[in-house]
């Protein structure tokens, strides 16, 4: 027998988090909403972060390692601006954080759904959230920065 593909069949990661921020108006109370909201923030982060480490070329420089996502080296027009990562050690493992607060996230809201935790119970989470978000801004401000003129 056939079965039907659900529209979310085969997409890529931020559209399953596009979708899923759309619809958070519709489907949740007002708590949630805000939860999913921070989370889906932290997801487009974390994987655009994530993108130009895993598609991007590795040049080591010293102890750390700048990571360079389309590159244009012989005059070639790329879809993508050109971005860059320097990634030590330090922001690895903050990054790291970052999925790890997404994946306790969503145990955490399944706890909800189950009613086994209210929404009021978010103040640790809620704190991780505020932690990873700034930290995410910063690599995204510095991973932008080189779009810009340096003086």
């Amino acid at each position: 027998m056939k079965g039907i593909r659900p529209k979310t069949d085969g997409k890529p990661i931020s559209t399953l988090i596009e979708y899923l921020s759309e619809s958070k108006e519709r489907l949740y109370c007002r708590g949630i909403n805000i939860f999913i909201n921070d989370w889906t923030k932290i997801a487009y982060s974390s994987y655009k972060l994530r993108n130009i480490i895993i598609h991007g070329s590795p040049v080591p420089l010293g102890n750390s390692l700048l990571i360079c996502n389309s590159t244009c080296t012989d005059g070639e027009i790329r879809k993508k601006a050109y971005s860059e990562l320097w990634a030590d050690q330090n922001t690895l493992t903050m990054l790291g954080h970052s999925f790890t607060v997404l994946a306790r996230s969503i145990y955490f809201l399944e706890k909800i759904t189950k009613g086994k935790k209210t929404i009021e119970e978010t103040h640790e989470i809620t704190r991780e959230f505020k932690e990873s978000s700034s930290r995410l801004l910063e690599f995204e401000q510095l991973a932008e920065s080189v779009e810009h003129e340096k003086y």
